[in-house]
């Protein structure tokens, strides 16, 4: 994650201070790799942990180890008066600082960091601070690489699916719902251009409704489209239509049937009633 962001985050003071090696005056990085001192509980560099590991540790003629408990190396060693560890000075002042050599020093009888280890809680609760922002920094690292590989898929799913729709036009196929009701209300009002005209013969007229009728799908066109099967069978109409029909409203399966004109009552009955006596 971007360690110069301008959000807060609980890891983000790991950025601005130094945090060093308990074992060595080496800088850790605790985004990378460092590790937990076996018996202080403090942290410790990948170099420091492995010295530590390897080797044993030996004891002088009066049984204190010759070793310092903290970094296992030697220099001036001061011994606690109520077992054999020892801790080495600069160990003392790097973790403790100045404070702490005066307290080894100045003493009559001094005890050990293992014997009471109150004296270290300060250095042991930055180790485990550090470890805890390290924790929260790698799980908000997992959920945002997971939101990327989310991310990802659905940028795949989506250009796979222009992919498709792409591949289906080049084919001559529609995908698109708005384009289909536009060709079919087309065609709707080529019909009923159609219908007015007297020029048109009823065998076209009955083709272009047929295709109208295939291209919706709807549950009254199949019976529309019978009505007008058993109408041209009858023979083509050549009188002029009536009224206008109205398609849109056969779609919602309502039959609208053609208003007649009202024709006039003959003056007459018979050719009798002319005026003529």
């Amino acid at each position: 994650m971007n360690p110069f962001s301008d959000v807060e985050h609980p890891w983000s003071w790991m950025h601005r201070e130094e945090i060093g090696c308990s074992s060595c005056p080496a800088q850790l990085n605790p985004f990378d790799i460092f590790f937990t001192h076996p018996v202080m509980k403090t942290l410790q560099c990948e170099k420091c942990s492995e010295f530590y590991s390897n080797g044993l540790f030996t004891t002088d003629a009066e049984g204190y180890y010759e070793h310092c408990r903290w970094c296992a190396d030697g220099g001036t060693l001061y011994g606690c008066d109520k077992c054999v560890e020892s801790f080495c000075k600069q160990c003392v002042l790097r973790n403790l600082g100045r404070v702490g050599v005066t307290e080894c020093e100045a003493s009559g009888k001094w005890v050990c960091y293992i014997c009471d280890s109150s004296k270290v809680a300060k250095p042991v609760e930055f180790a485990q601070r550090v470890k805890k922002c390290v924790k929260l920094h790698d799980i908000a690292l997992e959920e945002q690489q997971k939101k990327k590989e989310l991310n990802r898929l659905k940028r795949q799913r989506v250009l796979a699916a222009q992919q498709r729709a792409k591949s289906k036009r080049s084919d001559g196929e529609s995908t698109d719902e708005e384009e289909i009701e536009r060709q079919l209300l087309g065609f709707v009002k080529v019909f009923e251009k159609m219908i007015e005209d007297e020029d048109v013969d009823h065998r076209t007229k009955r083709l272009v409704l047929a295709k109208i009728i295939e291209s919706s799908e709807n549950e009254s066109e199949p019976e529309f489209k019978e009505d007008l099967a058993s109408s041209d069978e009858n023979g083509p109409s050549t009188s002029k239509p009536k009224a206008r029909v109205n398609l849109l409203s056969k779609k919602k399966g309502k039959k609208v049937v053609p208003q007649k004109k009202e024709s006039s009552e003959d003056e007459s009955s018979d050719g009798s009633s002319s005026g003529f006596d």
